[in-house]
């Protein structure tokens, strides 16, 4: 299986989107790094980071198989202590 940030060019830390109801109110990315954080507010940074959200919740597994695949992952982690 392709890993989804080598899929998502430039997503390769944790973000937020803030979407509010009214249409005035502009969306906002927030970054966040050990000395502070970063606050996205024009159209174009965020809507790259609208389509890499987009991106991982398409290659994202479904509830279940990520359920099963984290019980594998951790069989096999106790298996080896």
């Amino acid at each position: 299986m392709e890993d989804a940030a080598e899929r998502i060019g430039g997503a390769d830390g944790a973000f937020n989107i803030y979407s509010y109801p009214d249409p005035m109110d502009l969306d906002v990315v927030n970054l966040e790094y050990l000395d502070g954080a970063l606050y996205l507010e024009e159209d174009e940074p965020v809507e790259r980071y609208q389509l890499a959200f987009d991106e991982l919740r398409a290659t994202a597994l479904a509830s279940r198989q990520s359920m099963e695949l984290i019980t594998v992952v951790k069989r096999e982690f106790v298996n080896r202590a």
